[in-house]
């Protein structure tokens, strides 16, 4: 990989960990429509982020991991308030 795509990688990654975040503190405030935009976008990036590093990089099984465990906080969000987007 060479330093331009490396970079680009780490600029995707530190992304993708900033709308976590957000993700996070939109389920702890109960708004889970922010919660969803903001999955929307970790999506997109994932698919970006894959495409930089290949599927069998141990930082995208990571955030593929990060991604899978707030989609499931999400939905026990929405499960709990009844409320689907």
């Amino acid at each position: 990989m060479n330093t331009e795509a490396e970079a680009e990688s780490i600029s995707v990654q530190i992304r993708i960990m900033e709308q976590a975040t957000d993700v996070a503190l939109a389920l702890e405030k109960n708004d889970l429509r922010a919660a969803e935009e903001n999955m929307f976008q970790i999506s997109e990036d994932i698919s970006l982020f894959k495409v930089l590093v290949g599927v069998d990089n141990y930082s995208f099984k990571n955030i593929e991991g990060i991604q899978n465990s707030l989609i499931v906080k999400l939905d026990a969000a929405k499960n709990k308030d009844g409320e689907y987007l």
